[in-house]
């Protein structure tokens, strides 16, 4: 893979991770974000799934919730 074409692959990886962070944590949450990460990518993906591992931990929480409510 040449250097241009490793360029191409990170600048597209950036954008697609900058549009998902958008949308997740609001408008102009990216570059912030990816600042605090050190600007590197794999610093970024590790905060993503932290966040992830975090919405699963949460939703199974409140599903445990709504069970043990509808059991009253």
């Amino acid at each position: 893979m040449t250097e241009a074409e490793q360029d191409e692959m990170t600048a597209k990886a950036l954008k697609e991770a900058e549009e998902i962070m958008d949308t997740f944590f609001g408008q102009g949450s990216f570059h912030p974000i990816y600042e605090a990460c050190g600007k590197s990518m794999r610093n970024l993906y590790k905060f993503i799934e932290a966040v992830r591992f975090l919405g699963i931990s949460k939703q199974g929480q409140s599903r445990k919730a709504r069970i043990l409510c509808d059991r009253k």
